[in-house]
């Protein structure tokens, strides 16, 4: 399949992770569906862990909303080791969050405006390495809501040099 093709081809010549991403489900149908596709995954070099997987309450002291609200571990994952690298979906999947444990077990966010920031870096830095002529008739940019953060949108307007557009929440 072409989502196939374009992952293969996003990961190309990178090494994978030393350790798996540990994922919280939210105990919803996001679990069911990272469980089908942990073996493709795994071919890929990405290896998964996890957590509140179906046998829990729906979102209770779990998910992205509680992540991000809360600013703290979901439900049986205080104890991941200091600078994994964390995801939380909600209970219908269609939002995430990524957090880690920083320096002396403290909880570290990486919200929407910052993903969207990191995936911007990231993707500038493939097209760079793209052989030339190749990237010339793609523009990068990031798209965000009125709720974004102003600090996240000058730091990719002024020190990435990207275009930002806004759209309506839910759009």
């Amino acid at each position: 399949c072409i989502r196939c093709f374009s992952c293969r081809t996003l990961v190309a010549g990178s090494r994978p992770p030393q350790q798996p991403l540990h994922v919280d489900c939210a105990n919803g149908v996001g679990a069911l569906r990272l469980q089908q596709l942990m073996p493709q995954l795994q071919k890929l070099g990405l290896q998964l862990q996890l957590y509140n997987a179906g046998q829990g309450r729906l979102n209770h002291e779990c998910g992205a909303d509680y992540v991000q609200k809360e600013q703290r571990f979901p439900a049986g994952m205080a104890d991941v080791p200091a600078g994994v690298c964390c995801a939380s979906i909600d209970g219908d999947a269609d939002r995430v969050v990524f957090f880690t444990k920083g320096q002396g077990g403290t909880f570290v966010l990486l919200d929407g405006d910052k993903i969207a920031a990191l995936a911007a870096v990231y993707l500038r830095r493939l097209l760079s390495q793209a052989p030339p002529g190749t990237a010339d008739s793609i523009t990068t940019g990031v798209v965000q809501t009125a709720y974004a953060n102003g600090a996240a949108t000058r730091f990719i307007t002024e020190q990435l040099g990207l275009q930002v557009r806004c759209t309506n929440t839910g759009a």
